[in-house]
């Protein structure tokens, strides 16, 4: 790994049917690795794919250590990049995540849960009329609100 890797954010929530801080981690299969290096540039940081794994593994032996129940979900590529087409999300470690944390949120909730993407533009259209919007003051607040998924 090159010295100038810096540390993914992995974003942690509380679990609704535990009340547990919960965070989830992406992986993809090390057959699809070699293609996911070439749409996530941060990837090529690594020396391969164990060395990355390895990453994956650290990251979520120090969140059990400080108390997080850790999830790995493996990601399929073709539907991360659908994801990112309509969320604008960048390529990257943390998209990655943001995308598994989404998967997992979906396949564990017991209630149906509706994921709304809404640009800059829409938010101010609407953010006087939707509480969920007026609530948080602006798109920049919005998009930092915990429950928001990056975009």
């Amino acid at each position: 790994m090159n010295d100038f890797f810096t540390e993914p954010e992995i974003a942690v929530f509380r679990d609704r049917q535990t009340n547990a801080e919960t965070a989830i981690i992406a992986l993809v299969s090390e057959q699809e690795f070699a293609r996911a290096r070439t749409i996530v540039p941060g990837l090529n940081a690594y020396f391969d794919y164990e060395d990355w794994r390895e990453s994956r593994d650290g990251f979520q032996m120090g969140l059990a250590m400080a108390g997080v129940d850790v999830k790995m979900v493996t990601v399929g590529l073709t539907p991360f990049l659908t994801w990112r087409r309509l969320t604008g999300a960048p390529a990257s470690e943390e998209a990655l995540d943001a995308f598994a944390s989404t998967i997992g949120r979906f396949e564990a909730s017991p209630e149906p849960l509706a994921l709304a993407i809404v640009d800059e533009r829409e938010f101010e259209a609407h953010s006087r009329d939707v509480a969920a919007f007026s609530a948080h003051g602006g798109d920049r607040q919005w998009s930092r609100c915990p429950r928001a998924i990056p975009h």
